[in-house]
């Protein structure tokens, strides 16, 4: 269980500054960088002769674009709730729109490139 103080954290709204005060900060940049490091080191292996055989790449690859298509869809939606369309006006709403397109995308071929190599009943162990 969270304690409560994590929980109002989580619910927090931001506007853009702070929401661009926040992923400058180190422990976003490290996450950012080891999710990114991950992620190009799953693909160059899902094109290899591992990604045929082992469904847990592209399958980790899909869920790395999903967190960030999270992070991505919360930092909007805090945006929206605090100056709604007026995010549009802003950078960094059309940056968040563009995350949000692209790992979805993303998320979708990577998760279809592992049904059309498995079967829907291969387990990923």
């Amino acid at each position: 269980m969270l304690p409560s103080r994590a929980l109002a954290n989580a619910d927090e709204q931001l506007d853009p500054d702070q929401l661009l005060h926040a992923i400058t900060q180190i422990p976003f940049i490290v996450y950012t960088i080891l999710t990114l490091l991950s992620l190009i080191g799953l693909m160059i292996l899902s094109e290899s002769k591992y990604g045929e055989r082992l469904i847990g790449i592209d399958i980790g690859v899909c869920a790395l674009f999903g967190g960030y298509t999270v992070l991505s869809t919360k930092a909007l939606s805090s945006l929206l709730s605090t100056i709604f369309l007026e995010v549009f006006k802003q950078p960094v709403g059309w940056i968040l729109v563009g995350v949000i397109a692209g790992t979805s995308i993303m998320q979708v071929k990577y998760l279809n490139r592992a049904l059309i190599r498995f079967e829907s009943k291969v387990s990923p162990i």
